[in-house]
């Protein structure tokens, strides 16, 4: 059996390492992804093990798939948006983010 995502096995390190992260946990663990894919030179590689969220887009952002990000923002009123400037910072840090997505030859010649 597996431990349950809230049990105490998954406290001290079961099957994914955590308990669930809280949505801006997980939201600061895709942005440090995010950095460490634009900024090569850091040196830093990209913790996608951080978290769920992370772990499950790990193909998608930096990977073998071609991705669409899209930013959802909320207007206060007809003429007026309100856009935190990190949410426009991190929307450009991920536009940098460059996959080179590659067919699987396997799969091409098994079908």
């Amino acid at each position: 059996l597996t431990a349950g995502w809230n049990s105490p096995e998954r406290h001290k390190g079961g099957d994914l390492g955590h308990t669930l992260a809280s949505p801006a946990t997980s939201l600061a663990d895709l942005a440090q992804v995010v950095n460490a894919l634009t900024s090569p030179e850091s040196g830093v590689p990209p913790l996608y093990k951080a978290c769920p969220l992370t772990r499950l887009m790990q193909e998608a952002i930096g990977g073998n798939c071609r991705t669409v990000l899209l930013l959802v923002l909320a207007a206060l009123s007809e003429d007026e948006v309100l856009v935190p400037p990190a949410v426009l910072k991190f929307a450009e840090r991920a536009c940098e983010v460059i996959n080179a997505p590659v067919p699987d030859v396997r799969m091409l010649q098994d079908g």
